[in-house]
């Protein structure tokens, strides 16, 4: 799969979202986790808005994240419609 490289935000449509059910304990002790998982994409959202077009290495630079990090969070933005890969460079 070709990594990628240039990347651009995309507006998406608010989704509506039911009710969440009680935290349980185990719950409560994967939300450190959850959180920060969290923090990390918003974190790259926000570079990719205020840079426009970024590629994988200036993101892990300038959030102090690893590549792997990076690539990770994008492929799954990417695949959830947030952001999109630039065409040209296929990468």
């Amino acid at each position: 799969m070709a990594a990628i490289d240039k990347l651009k935000t995309t507006a998406a449509a608010p989704r509506k979202r039911a009710a969440a059910p009680p935290a349980s304990d185990a719950d409560a002790a994967d939300k450190g986790e959850s959180l920060s998982s969290i923090a990390r994409v918003f974190a790259i959202l926000g570079a990719i808005g205020d840079s426009g077009q970024i590629g994988i290495s200036e993101l892990s630079q300038r959030l102090s994240l690893s590549k792997t990090t990076v690539h990770r969070v994008l492929q799954t933005l990417r695949a959830l419609g947030y952001v999109t890969q630039e065409v040209e460079t296929e990468r």
